[in-house]
């Protein structure tokens, strides 16, 4: 699990480093440490001061998404509605309602860049011709003349807070999609903005909703026959 750390240099190859946020008073864990070839030695020390010696591994980053890719693997679950190719050695924890594909690149987890998928039975209705159009699963609207997406991030779905989702039909299923975008907000605050693909696939009575901040297209996740 990524620690949240913070710190400068005290002395040539020399650096502290506290976990937390900077901002928060009070005393904090601390590593003390003296780069080397290979990563880094020092101590950690506890807010009531126990110490314990430490050592870390430079580790390599890992290969962007384009890259990782030229070895796939294919989740095609029977349990889900949806299909997925996705790297080799890349993290995919899979249950009967949720699904998660993480990347081995330490930024990505810290930045909770990620596939992210929830699943269930039931659709609503199209609305009455008076009824304002009726949230699904987030973002996703169903409206009288089709479904939308909600693009600013919060509330109902009125005034200029939606637009209409783009439909595709695969293997018998309608994959819904659309781009709701949304602020990364960081260990330590806002930290800048990202956009965030929903993808919305509907099977009879049976649905997928996932968010993905990590494939490289849409067409990497599709329905299942």
């Amino acid at each position: 699990m990524p620690l949240a750390l913070d710190g400068d240099w005290t002395g040539p190859g020399r650096f502290a480093l506290a976990e937390g946020d900077p901002k928060d008073d009070g005393p904090k864990p601390r590593f003390d440490l003296e780069v080397t070839r290979s990563g880094a030695t020092g101590t950690w020390t506890s807010p009531d001061g126990e110490t314990v010696p430490v050592r870390l591994r430079r580790v390599p980053k890992p290969a962007p998404f384009k890259s990782a890719i030229r070895q796939p693997r294919r989740f095609d679950d029977p349990r889900w509605p949806v299909t997925l190719t996705y790297p080799a050695g890349w993290r995919l924890d899979v249950s009967d309602s949720e699904l998660r594909l993480r990347s081995p690149d330490p930024f990505d987890v810290l930045f909770e860049n990620e596939l992210s998928c929830t699943q269930g039975t039931g659709v609503p209705a199209v609305p009455e011709p008076d009824e304002p159009p009726v949230e699904f699963v987030w973002p996703f609207f169903r409206g009288r003349s089709g479904w939308l997406v909600n693009v600013s991030g919060y509330g109902e779905c009125e005034d200029d807070r939606c637009e209409p989702a783009k439909v595709e039909q695969s293997r018998g299923a309608s994959i819904v999609r659309g781009n709701s975008g949304y602020r990364s907000y960081g260990p330590w605050g806002y930290m800048g903005a990202a956009d965030r693909e929903s993808h919305l696939i509907l099977a009879g009575d049976r649905w997928a909703m996932c968010s993905d901040r990590l494939l490289d297209r849409p067409s990497r996740l599709g329905a299942r026959r």
